[in-house]
């Protein structure tokens, strides 16, 4: 499992980092950083965050060629 750090309010995240985001529904969710190629993007609607920042299912980079697929943790996650 690879864990993600949370990035300050006001920064995009990079590699192996996320920032949390709340949708117009008011559900809660994370933009994050792939850590092997550094794509950027939302958690899909599919992904569920546990209390412990657990994320299920795993975590697959949509970049081309990246090959990122792994369970991931997000680090300081407030539920």
């Amino acid at each position: 499992m690879r864990t993600f750090t949370r990035m300050p309010s006001g920064s995009w995240p990079e590699g192996a980092q996320y920032r949390p985001t709340v949708d117009e529904n008011n559900v809660r969710s994370a933009v994050i950083g792939c850590p092997s190629c550094g794509l950027m993007g939302h958690l899909k609607a599919n992904h569920r965050i546990a209390d412990d920042g657990t994320v299920t299912p795993s975590v697959v980079c949509t970049s081309e060629g990246c090959g990122f697929h792994e369970f991931i943790r997000l680090e300081g996650w407030v539920p």
